[in-house]
């Protein structure tokens, strides 16, 4: 993660998390593994999250798995992403923004049965859209996309798509979809989460459906 700013003073800012990756048999987890940005005081900027890998055959545990961002100023969560043959981990996972600041990514991959989920979850923090980018053009496909806890999310390139459906949208109706460019669905249940739409920006909808609790 990247290092706080100075706050116009000679001293800086916190340290960014770091990166850590693991590759392993069978991974156990009760304590707290953590890629959180450092703290600092009001006057400096806190640190980004930083990143966390994880491939495992076996992952367990009931502890914290965190790349959280520092808490004293803005700074954005960091990403984490886990693969695993047999995922039984039930502790948190969190990769959340500071006050102010958007959330990072968590990205949650069965190696087994192919199965994909994206989480955002900036911990009801409001906050800016956390970043869904890559190298080259990509259309983006998750069996499970979840924005909760005021996460928010958009596509940072212009070229790239993202599939939404009834069946993959997830969440608590707190998050929302940050649209920059043009994006049809052709959903029929408006759920789980909600869409915001930047200035010149457009969402294509059927003509008739239905909004539920969303934002």
């Amino acid at each position: 993660g990247s290092a706080g700013g100075e706050g116009g003073s000679s001293f800086p800012g916190a340290p960014g998390g770091g990166a850590i990756h693991i590759v392993a048999e069978s991974v156990l987890i009760d304590g707290t593994l953590s890629a959180n940005g450092g703290q600092a005081d009001t006057r400096h900027g806190s640190g980004t999250g930083g990143s966390l890998w994880i491939e495992a055959s076996n992952l367990f545990g009931v502890g914290r798995i965190t790349a959280n961002a520092g808490t004293s100023l803005p700074s954005a969560g960091g990403r984490i992403a886990i693969y695993a043959a047999t995922n039984g981990f039930t502790g948190q996972i969190q990769a959340a923004g500071g006050p102010g600041a958007g959330a990072g990514t968590i990205y949650l991959e069965n190696t087994t049965t192919g199965q994909t989920r994206l989480l955002v979850d900036n911990l009801g923090r409001a906050g800016p859209a956390a970043a869904l980018t890559d190298p080259g053009p990509t259309a983006w496909d998750f069996d499970i996309v979840e924005l909760v806890g005021s996460g928010r999310l958009q596509l940072l390139d212009p070229d790239d798509s993202i599939l939404l459906t009834n069946d993959n949208m997830r969440g608590d109706g707190t998050g929302q979809f940050v649209i920059a460019g043009e994006l049809d669905l052709a959903l029929t249940t408006l759920r789980g989460f909600g869409f915001y739409a930047r200035p010149g920006a457009s969402l294509t909808l059927p003509s008739v459906f239905t909004i539920e609790g969303v934002p």
